[in-house]
């Protein structure tokens, strides 16, 4: 009888890779089924025997209890994870091969719950913050260091060769934690320099502590010993030649260029491209993308003595920003520029951009338009690398698009599993 492994994730690229690659492994047990929509799983689940349930760690316990399934596991975002609440958690982001071997052991132990007995030794194994307020992450993160220190982890058995592909800040922490647990380590970066998308986030003129944090970065890469290779792609064949016991994948994100007519013409500029070279700008700018990276740009340029408009699809500008940092942040953006929220954008022309909103249709005139529509990971370049070695770790923006502290945060903790 055929037996299922059920993945319920809201990303429905991670759910299909997921369940395409468990699915070409013939020695997993098991036919991985993935779901987007909780609905679907359970209706599923009406018809058919589910033996081990993976889900997004969004999901309440009393939403699966519809489910039945013989086993449950959680899929954890962080790079610490614990077994808390009802079900035990994986961290989700490792390779395939080490996710799987984790839940099997789950699905074959079915542990308990650990229960910490009052003047017993005890393992910590994660710090977890319920409190939804600003520097929750500081004090968790200063717990964490010191409790590092008194519950330090074995130094590896095997020192390995260790590729790292991409010189982001993701991929110099990698580099620099797995060189510190004494593996030989290959910091791999296709530019000319280390720091990938950190030198256009340093950029505008009041965010120079990223650039500081760039030379820290380098620095701590250089007395690691980490050997550095710059103006190389890792392809496959480099991989091949290398034929590293350990890959670890940061090759970062690629600016979203939407299929909108006009975008071609020579007033369009990428929002990277617009940051490094601003001296390519005419005096009026329209940024399409009213996020962080729109919102900071806009202030910059500003600052240089341009004339700006934001246009922003959503109700307000940088909604994804900490209410802390936005605070300041919307103040300085509204002297800046002119906002269209609520706004569409139809077409990009000469004279600038064509919008739409509430059925009127009218122009925001611009010398130059940027584009700052986001970013996307590259999830096929990403599977083709992964898919040539036996043990690699995914992390930074080419993982899942998201701040600095993440990138380095998740690289740090892979690292210590090599």
């Amino acid at each position: 009888m055929e037996k299922i492994m059920a993945v319920y994730d809201v990303d429905a690229c991670y759910a299909e890779r997921f369940a395409d690659v468990v699915n070409q492994r013939e020695k997993v047990p098991f036919t991985v089924v993935p779901f987007t929509s909780l609905e679907q799983l359970k209706e599923y689940a009406k018809g058919h025997q589910i033996e081990i349930l993976l889900v997004s760690g969004g999901a309440l316990p009393e939403q699966l209890k519809e489910i039945n399934a013989q086993a449950v596991v959680t899929l954890a975002e962080g790079e610490i994870v614990s077994s808390t609440g009802s079900f035990p958690s994986v961290y989700k982001y490792q390779s395939t091969d080490s996710l799987i071997r984790e839940v099997m052991a789950y699905y074959c132990e079915k542990p308990q719950p650990v229960l910490v007995a009052v003047g017993k030794r005890a393992k910590v194994i994660g710090i977890y913050s319920p409190i939804a307020r600003c520097l929750k992450t500081s004090l968790a993160l200063t717990m964490g260091q010191q409790l590092a220190c008194k519950f330090p982890l074995p130094r590896p058995g095997k020192k390995k060769r260790v590729l790292v592909a991409g010189g982001g800040p993701a991929g110099m922490e990698a580099a620099i934690t797995a060189a510190g647990r004494g593996h030989m380590v290959t910091l791999v970066e296709k530019a000319g320099r280390l720091g990938g998308n950190l030198h256009p986030a340093a950029a505008p003129f009041f965010k120079k502590d990223i650039e500081k944090l760039c030379h820290v970065l380098e620095s701590r890469v250089k007395a690691a010993g980490v050997e550095v290779v710059l103006d190389t792609e890792v392809t496959a064949d480099y991989i091949k030649v290398m034929a590293p016991d350990a890959l670890f994948v940061a090759i970062g994100s690629n600016e979203l260029k939407p299929p909108i007519k006009g975008m071609d013409g020579s007033n369009v500029i990428m929002a990277v491209e617009a940051e490094l070279h601003p001296e390519k700008l005419g005096k009026k700018i329209a940024i399409m993308g009213g996020g962080l990276v729109g919102a900071e740009a806009a202030i910059s340029f500003a600052h240089e003595g341009r004339q700006c408009s934001i246009i922003e699809m959503k109700q307000e500008v940088a909604p994804e920003v900490n209410s802390f940092y936005r605070g300041g942040l919307m103040p300085q953006v509204e002297k800046a520029a002119d906002i269209y929220v609520n706004t569409k954008v139809k077409e990009i022309v000469p004279e600038g951009v064509v919008c739409e909103t509430d059925g009127t249709v009218f122009t925001v005139e611009a010398d130059s338009v940027v584009c700052a529509l986001g970013f996307r990971a590259p999830y096929d370049k990403v599977d083709a690398l992964c898919a040539l070695v036996d043990e690699y770790y995914i992390v930074g923006d080419c993982s899942q698009v998201g701040m600095i502290y993440h990138a380095i945060n998740q690289a740090y903790y892979a690292a210590l599993r090599v």
